[in-house]
């Protein structure tokens, strides 16, 4: 019962989306179940079906031993995340006054969503649209990455400096990120869209790094990723265990399609609407995102670093696609860039199918909030 309930507010968010109208009630209605799907985790020794909680697990088991233990102790302590120091001081504090973990989670999610929020208001007033995009993609993975959730978050806050050419403020907001993924030290590339003359080379770094990313994903799928060998060939004992992950040749080829449909409609979007700057610099973003793709062809999980470009994207689609097409003489037309969205909506359906299917059992199979809706119901 409790995934019909989703399914129905889904469908109503979605609703509320594509109208000229967009009302509040059932985007605040969809933002609770999402916080609490986001914060109503089970407990470590909860299994089903052979499905453990993956990442989350290993967070709380941590959370749950700092109340115990020195602040020296947490911070010098051998954990997963020894290098990331805001993210021990965060959930150490926490804990540490008693905050249970449940609640700590909703802490989180409270204000990295007012964090996105800040920057999302200055592209769109329609959060329904971006709320129902980013549930159908990445939502679900953000469950666990909840170092990545907060990281990314404080970026997407710090692209508004971006955006009004504050270079600077949008560098220091970086660091202050990778105090809690030291991934997001790579968003400082970033940094070249406020060049002058990036403008100039956007569409030949485009071009060269998708026609780049073809190649080593179609050698990928022939079994030659001399990416991921030329990576592990590199790899000391103690290298990330991302580089030895279990992988699948198709993946990122559909992330690829996705990306880059993506692109050119941030690129269509900036063209049709030069008087927007925030659009150019969203286009530009998307360019600078292309880069990482490669990277996808190591590990799957590198897909995270495609992410803020793709929240980019949702708001700048939320204000310009917010719709199925036009009305005219009582016929509803629909556009050529819809159909090609629905059209990656289900390659990313299909991926979900093949390659989350473990972590998505776990989400809605076992989550403490959808068995308290069963009992209900």
């Amino acid at each position: 019962m409790s995934h019909f309930i989703y399914i129905f507010v889904y469908i109503l968010n979605a609703i509320n989306a594509v109208k000229k109208k967009h009302g509040k009630l059932i985007l605040f209605i969809f933002l609770c179940l999402m916080m609490l799907m986001f914060c109503e985790v089970t407990t470590p020794t909860y299994q089903h079906l052979g499905y453990f909680r993956g990442d989350n697990e290993i967070y709380e088991a941590i959370y749950e031993k700092y109340p115990s233990m020195s602040i020296k102790g947490a911070l010098n302590g051998n954990f997963a995340f020894g290098s990331e120091k805001g993210f021990i001081l965060y959930s150490y504090l926490l804990a540490k006054i008693g905050v249970p973990f449940n609640i700590y989670m909703a802490l989180t999610f409270i204000w990295c969503t007012a964090l996105c929020y800040v920057t999302f208001r200055k592209i769109t007033s329609n959060y329904s649209y971006i709320l129902m995009l980013y549930f159908a993609y990445y939502f679900l993975f953000d469950i666990q990455q909840i170092r990545n959730f907060i990281g990314v978050s404080i970026i997407i806050f710090s692209m508004g400096y971006l955006f009004d050419g504050k270079s600077f403020k949008y560098m220091v907001g970086v660091l202050i990120a990778s105090l809690f993924h030291s991934s997001m030290l790579a968003y400082l590339l970033f940094l070249v869209v406020n060049t002058k003359s990036f403008d100039k080379y956007s569409k030949l770094i485009f071009r060269t790094s998708a026609f780049f990313a073809i190649v080593v994903s179609f050698m990928n799928l022939a079994s030659l990723n001399v990416i991921k060998n030329f990576a592990m060939s590199l790899a000391s004992v103690n290298s990330s265990m991302y580089i030895y992950d279990k992988f699948n040749a198709l993946r990122p080829v559909i992330e690829l399609a996705m990306f880059a449909y993506f692109t050119f409609l941030t690129h269509k979007i900036h063209i049709n609407h030069l008087e927007n700057p925030i659009a150019k610099k969203i286009y530009h973003i998307n360019v600078v995102s292309f880069l990482f793709m490669p990277l996808l062809l190591i590990s799957i999980v590198m897909d995270r670093l495609m992410r803020p470009a793709l929240l980019l994207d949702y708001a700048i689609f939320a204000n310009y696609y917010s719709s199925l097409g036009f009305i005219k003489d009582g016929h509803i037309y629909v556009t050529k860039d819809i159909v090609w969205a629905a059209g990656i909506i289900i390659c990313v359906s299909v991926m979900y199918y093949f390659f989350g299917k473990t972590l998505f059992t776990w989400i809605f199979d076992s989550n403490k909030f959808i068995f308290w809706l069963d009992k209900i119901s």
